[in-house]
């Protein structure tokens, strides 16, 4: 309220545990009869499941809605007290984060599988562990690299020669490990799914194995078992994230938004009706939106 009696344009990007309703987030759960992000939170801290909590998520949705200009956001895998328009959640990847050459992909003999997280719990870290256990336990041949408590350049370097990129399991959006490993160049499984959130780019379920809790062991066997659909998700996931989440691509959808914004030309129902392709457009149009001259994805 402050910011705004200064005549100052407000814009918040919601990122996750800020402004997801646990309560709600188990309602989702029951509905879809699918675990999700928050069903496990408990255990990460009893604080998120309990009244005040909620109340402290109830405030927040309220700012949000009553003063922001523009907001950002993964409404279903965010689910919360907000009633307002939600602009799509942007990754913003350098280029350097992108592979300039996939001749990892040339020899995988034995290939090279991460995972890394920072909640293990809720993520799904033992999902994978035990994916891992019984794989090894029927004789395949690999390298497993599990990342938690190591720097980013770690991660980023292990991906440089990682074939497999494990992200979580119970989240329907994506998280920086699955945008960096398609960067990477590696085939990426995760719960990610576009037909849950509804809001990701187009092509969302083609640039990952999407892959549910109880699939991981499944799906895993499958690309072990044949190394060309590993390179069939590495090298699709390689060029659907140069087009939506490279810096270059989303710097200039985020800086089309806020110019609008700021020039009291954002219309959030007009955006609200466009499709996805308009959506995730960096043409301006109307001064409003970003219509769709960009193609599909090959």
């Amino acid at each position: 309220a402050y910011v705004k009696r200064k005549g100052v344009q407000l814009g918040i990007v919601w990122c996750g545990s800020d402004i997801r309703s646990t309560r709600l987030m188990h309602e989702l759960e029951e509905k879809m009869k699918l675990p999700n992000i928050s069903t496990y939170i408990g255990t990460v801290s009893a604080h998120f499941e309990t009244e005040a909590h909620e109340v402290e998520q109830r405030k927040r949705a309220l700012v949000g809605d009553t003063h922001a200009d523009i907001m950002f956001d993964n409404p279903v895998d965010h689910t919360s007290y907000l009633l307002g328009h939600r602009e799509p959640l942007m990754y913003f990847q350098p280029d350097d984060a992108f592979a300039s050459s996939l001749d990892k992909l040339v020899d995988i003999s034995r290939p090279v599988i991460a995972h890394a997280t920072t909640s293990p719990i809720i993520k799904g870290t033992q999902l994978v562990r035990a994916a891992i256990a019984k794989l090894r336990e029927e004789g395949y041949e690999f390298e497993y690299v599990e990342l938690m408590g190591v720097s980013h350049e770690t991660v980023r370097k292990t991906l440089t020669r990682t074939h497999i990129a494990l992200n979580q399991f119970y989240g329907f959006s994506h998280a920086t490990f699955s945008i960096e490993g398609m960067a990477a160049g590696c085939a990426v499984l995760a719960s990610t799914d576009g037909t849950i959130e509804t809001i990701l780019p187009p092509h969302t379920n083609e640039s990952t194995f999407v892959t549910k809790h109880w699939q991981l062991y499944e799906h895993l066997k499958l690309l072990l078992d044949d190394h060309d659909l590993i390179r069939s998700y590495a090298r699709f996931g390689h060029d659907w994230a140069r087009r939506y989440t490279s810096a270059q691509v989303s710097g200039k959808l985020l800086q089309g938004l806020l110019d609008a914004v700021l020039e009291r030309r954002f219309d959030a129902s007009a955006r609200a009706a466009l499709t996805l392709e308009e959506l995730y457009s960096i043409d301006p149009v109307y001064g409003v939106g970003l219509n769709h001259d960009r193609g599909t994805t090959q």
